[in-house]
């Protein structure tokens, strides 16, 4: 029979700290035979579990409405200026955007309208600014809590 993965996160459920080590040190071993082997499935697969983690290690619904809330935006307006429904709308659909926590971009779009606000600018304009900020790849999974937790503290 052939050990998936979830057996592993099931043994690892019972295992010791040191079983657990050796155990994430095979499936090291394992991954870099697939990374030289066959790079561009590693690349792509490395990408999905990336997301994954990056869309959850996110801000809660609470936190980004509360940082939102503080704007003084430049059009003159305060607060945001798109609910959090209707990012999630507008995210619907849209293949570019399925990869962000519906949350953060709710928070990065109002950012991006707040303080580079145009009547000239269209929503797709903010939008990719959001987009563009969030997948910063130098960046930790956290910079925009780590953003706005800083815009706060001045």
């Amino acid at each position: 029979m052939t050990m998936t993965i979830k057996d592993l996160f099931d043994y690892m459920q019972s295992g010791t700290d040191e079983q657990n080590e050796e155990a994430l040190a095979v499936v090291d071993d394992i991954m870099g035979v697939i990374k030289s082997k066959y790079p561009i499935h590693y690349k792509e697969y490395e990408s999905r579990l990336k997301n994954i983690y990056k869309r959850h290690s996110t801000m809660s619904e609470e936190e980004a409405k509360k940082y939102v809330s503080h704007f003084d935006n430049k059009d003159g307006s305060h607060g945001e200026h798109w609910t959090l429904d209707q990012v999630k709308s507008y995210m619907k659909g849209k293949p570019e955007y399925a990869s962000l926590d519906p949350v953060c971009f709710y928070a990065a779009i109002n950012m991006m309208y707040s303080d580079y606000y145009k009547p000239t600018r269209s929503v797709e304009t903010y939008a990719a600014l959001a987009k563009d900020f969030l997948d910063d790849k130098d960046a930790p999974a956290d910079k925009l809590k780590r953003y706005f937790e800083a815009m706060q503290s001045k």
